[in-house]
């Protein structure tokens, strides 16, 4: 891989990586940490890649499981942080609200699933991956993602109703 070509997908790519790791670390230091050390190992392992077609995928494995050595390093931590004013663009007839921005309420309804439901949600809605890219990207079979997936909505949906109930008392 070329100069060039590296600056070319650092460009791409760099602010869709840097924005997942936000969202599955929950803090900016990690995310731009670990968005680094991704775009590091593109430009020491980039060479070996065969296909150029699933450059983003890998580019989202290798941030993914980053992030999972992290969160392993550091059980038994604190890993999310509430980041007031933050927002996360959607689209998607599953949830229910006014497509393209998820509020304040939103997000907390989002940190509070598990950090592997929220990553296929991320992956699923806001980029917008099938689920075989899901499953190549995450090393997850094609059926964990779709049921992961479903999971998440189905948890989503109750923790809205549970929200919602508590806001009218």
């Amino acid at each position: 891989m070329t100069l060039e070509e590296f600056e070319e997908v650092y460009r791409k790519h760099a602010a869709a990586i840097y924005t997942y790791l936000l969202r599955t670390m929950g803090n900016q230091e990690d995310a731009m940490e670990l968005t680094q050390e991704t775009f590091f190992r593109l430009w020491k392992y980039g060479k070996r890649l065969t296909h150029t077609a699933h450059l983003r995928a890998w580019l989202y494995r290798v941030a993914s499981n980053l992030a999972v050595s992290l969160f392993r390093k550091r059980r038994g931590q604190v890993f999310m942080e509430d980041l007031p004013g933050e927002t996360w663009a959607y689209e998607d007839p599953h949830i229910e609200g006014e497509p393209g921005v998820l509020d304040g309420r939103w997000q907390r309804l989002l940190d509070q699933l598990p950090a592997g439901q929220r990553a296929i949600l991320w992956l699923r809605i806001v980029e917008g991956m099938s689920h075989a890219e899901i499953a190549q990207t995450l090393q997850i079979s094609v059926g964990t993602s779709k049921s992961q997936y479903h999971r998440a909505l189905a948890r989503l949906r109750k923790l809205m109703k549970n929200s919602n109930s508590e806001s009218r008392r």
